[in-house]
């Protein structure tokens, strides 16, 4: 977005300036991604609210609700942003509104971009006689949390909502995903703490710490986010814990700020013939 918009009546956000539309798929002028096909498709969305101004998005799939993101700092900016996996059919329609009833104040210029929107294709939904789906080698999880969770409560993120868990990988019951194909994994998580609290979330590649997020604002709500990109072989687990920090997380019902999202980009055979 390189304009700055007030938005009060909870209607879409209008990103104007598309950096990346392949297929003519995003509309610049309605602020709606339309699936060219089905498949599984990956998206993130973040936001800079004006110096104390609210920033407080959702995400929709057609007319549903999916996940949402918020940001607010008393007398500062606040950014905030999130993601999530989803299964489209051809002709579904994503796009982010301001939260209804919320008067929503987005920063952005023509040389600094903070409030952006942007989705891609992980894999395509092929149809064919004597299988219903294509899923060679399709692995995708995404999932969200609609309560408060505490480190109280237990060492891991057990995440309650679930977009998509193709290929099982992803245990609902544990909140670990243990790879059933070895390749190279694509990972999000991202987390809101309840007001005045903090959110200090660390994820873990088998019993090895890889790296954190934090949110944390005085008197109110603070947002947290990280990525990364691992090596997996199979059988080797990633998982979220909040063991080791008091953490606070806030979630409901049409309230999902708590995410964890994770794919396979390549996959790698592990046994390769030796050549001589």
């Amino acid at each position: 977005m390189t304009v700055n918009a007030s938005i009060s009546d909870g209607s879409a956000v209008i990103y104007d300036n598309a950096i990346t539309n392949i297929g003519i798929t995003y509309d610049t002028t309605s602020g709606t991604f339309t699936a060219p096909l089905e498949g599984t498709y990956v998206f993130h969305f973040h936001a800079l609210s004006h110096a104390d101004e609210e920033a407080w998005l959702e995400l929709f799939h057609n007319d549903q609700y999916v996940v949402a993101t918020y940001g607010y700092t008393s007398g500062s900016y606040a950014d905030s942003g999130n993601s999530v996996v989803l299964h489209l059919k051809k002709g579904d329609t994503i796009k982010v509104k301001a939260r209804p009833g919320t008067d929503v104040k987005l920063y952005g210029d023509s040389d600094e971009y903070y409030t952006t929107f942007c989705g891609a294709l992980l894999s395509p939904t092929v149809h064919g006689s004597g299988s219903g789906h294509n899923t060679h080698q399709e692995i995708a999880f995404s999932v969200g949390l609609t309560h408060n969770e505490a480190s109280t409560n237990g060492p891991k993120v057990v995440f309650d909502r679930v977009y998509v868990n193709l290929g099982q990988d992803f245990n609902v019951n544990t909140g670990v995903f243990t790879a059933s194909v070895g390749g190279i994994y694509a990972f999000h998580y991202h987390a809101l703490a309840q007001q005045g609290q903090e959110a200090w979330v660390e994820l873990y590649h088998n019993y090895i710490y890889v790296n954190s997020l934090y949110g944390h604002t005085s008197g109110s709500y603070g947002p947290g986010s990280n990525s990364a990109v691992l090596e997996l072989v199979a059988g080797d687990t990633v998982y979220l814990d909040i063991k080791h920090h008091d953490s606070f997380l806030y979630g409901g019902g049409d309230e999902v700020y708590s995410t964890f999202s994770g794919y396979l980009l390549s996959p790698i055979d592990s046994h390769h013939p030796v050549v001589g």
